[in-house]
């Protein structure tokens, strides 16, 4: 028989993911704070890794009436990473653009090789961040305090978790913005040697 979640039942799920995210992260806190979060470092395809969390996180972007595009990807760029820590940041830039667009807008995705990097961005034309939150964006338990921000949700801990990950990796991690026009979310990450531009 076919099933229907009633609007309680969707919500009681709801309620029930937001709590397992907030678990998790305060979990990821913790062993960051202590010293015990694990990475198992690995040879990556960098294209291949982002393609699979596009793939992962396609969700998001239906509940919030998005697409990800993937929109510029240059191949065979390889880095020395832990493929699934490194989703998790992608999963919490690519969450973060589809609550913060526009319905029916695109999020748009790049993987770029720089000088001896590769960078992943992230890029929603939502509402930009405030200037005067700037400096707190990767604090802890932080979010724009904006009516858009406490309807959303989250656990304001992602950013601050993607940004240990990344320093984990010896990349950078930022944020380009634009009030009214949009936020890209990036990190770079230093290219193998065998495929370093020279």
């Amino acid at each position: 028989a076919d099933r229907t979640t009633s609007p309680r039942g969707d919500m009681a799920e709801k309620n029930t993911e937001r709590l397992i995210n907030l678990v998790n992260d305060i979990l990821d806190m913790e062993k960051i704070e202590s010293g015990s979060m694990e990475f198992r470092f690995s040879s990556l395809d960098l294209k291949a890794l982002v393609e699979q969390a596009i793939e992962a996180n396609h969700g998001y972007a239906e509940e919030h009436g998005v697409e990800f595009v993937l929109v510029q990807s240059e191949t065979g760029l390889l880095v020395h990473g832990d493929g699934d820590r490194l989703i998790q940041v992608l999963a919490n830039f690519l969450s973060n653009a589809a609550k913060f667009s526009p319905k029916g807008e695109k999020v748009e995705i790049s993987v770029t090789a720089g000088k001896g990097t590769a960078r992943v961005a992230v890029s929603d034309f939502g509402p930009g961040i405030p200037e005067e939150f700037h400096e707190n964006v990767f604090a802890k338990f932080t979010q724009a305090d904006s009516s858009d921000a406490r309807q959303v949700g989250g656990t304001g801990l992602g950013l601050n978790i993607s940004k240990t990950i990344i320093d984990k990796h010896g990349g950078e991690i930022g944020f380009d913005t634009k009030p009214g026009k949009g936020t890209t979310f990036y990190f770079d990450l230093p290219l193998l040697d065998e495929n370093a531009p020279a």
